[in-house]
């Protein structure tokens, strides 16, 4: 996240804010950016940024398809799965575990950083196509992607389609032979 520059910006904004939020995932990345940018090379500590994720982590519920030997779908109460305390596991698909957790982090700081209806409106584009709506979130005008669900049922072929905003495109990869 540190080398998205408008994500640095918009973190190092929010720690100019008065953040009301005990553990804000954009708060301790706006500390660590200005740390980084600060220390010229020399290594910094995430420690606030770590524990802050454990916590946000401790209390996120998520739905998730390990893709493993039986390819089973489940609901964990959390997301402290996601978290690598470096015990082995067997048949681990690092590559949906990475995916996870990107989603996991891109959809906190889109909710930390929205300040509705007072976001700044980033693109100038945005403008044309909603002249009196206000802005969406920052994290949703850079990332974003206007997306439509479409779920068809396979026994009776119903089709219903949804709208919605998307931050994160998953890519699936092959698993790999054994």
């Amino acid at each position: 996240m540190h080398f998205n520059h408008p994500i640095r910006r918009l973190a190092k904004y929010h720690i100019t804010t008065n953040c009301p939020r005990e553990h804000c995932l954009l708060c301790d990345l706006g500390f660590i950016v200005r740390m980084l940018e600060d220390a010229k090379g020399i290594n910094c500590q995430a420690s606030n940024f770590c524990k802050t994720v454990g916590v946000l982590a401790a209390g996120t519920v998520f739905s998730t398809c390990m893709v493993s030997r039986n390819d089973s779908c489940s609901t964990a109460t959390n997301a402290t799965e996601l978290i690598d305390y470096g015990i082995k596991k067997t048949d681990v698909d690092y590559g949906h575990i990475i995916q996870t957790f990107h989603r996991f982090l891109i959809d906190h700081l889109s909710s930390e950083g929205n300040a509705f209806p007072h976001n700044p409106l980033l693109l100038t584009n945005q403008s044309n196509s909603r002249p009196h709506l206000p802005a969406a979130a920052p994290i949703s005008q850079m990332l974003g992607i206007d997306a439509k669900s479409i779920i068809i049922c396979m026994n009776c072929k119903a089709v219903r389609e949804k709208e919605n905003m998307s931050h994160v495109v998953d890519m699936i990869y092959p698993r790999k032979v054994k």
